[in-house]
């Protein structure tokens, strides 16, 4: 069995469990588990904003991504393979993530995800939400 390396791929998703873990421990009020007070907040993720700490992957990036797990070149990825590499290698995705990737990735017709299309819809919907 082959063993295919899904560090590039890792790369692309921000935040990672554990950088979400350590902005929770940051900000968790520390009398009252499980709460968060405003003013332990803001600074926070103030900084984590001014350092652009939690960006999104470029499409340069994802497209190397995406490259590196289509070994035959075809241009676009199956829904089963690229389910099983998100939710079995690197930090696994959850399955409303896969889910929610899926609704936007797949291309209707075809059943496949042709990866280049859903880099230009993640990139669409990026500028959307940050604008």
């Amino acid at each position: 069995m082959k063993t295919i390396d899904y560090t590039q791929y890792d790369d692309c998703c921000c935040p990672s469990e554990a950088e979400i873990q350590e902005i929770l421990v940051a900000v968790e009020d520390q009398e009252t588990s499980g709460s968060v007070q405003l003013d332990r907040f803001l600074p926070v993720v103030s900084q984590i904003i001014q350092e652009n700490r939690l960006q999104p992957a470029s499409p340069e990036k994802l497209l190397k991504a995406f490259l590196t797990l289509d070994h035959e070149k075809k241009g676009y990825l199956t829904k089963e393979f690229l389910s099983k590499a998100v939710v079995e290698d690197g930090e696994p995705f959850t399955q409303e993530e896969v889910d929610e990737m899926m609704a936007i990735a797949i291309d209707a017709e075809t059943g496949h995800i042709p990866y280049e299309y859903y880099i230009n819809q993640l990139m669409d919907i990026t500028e959307v939400d940050c604008s």
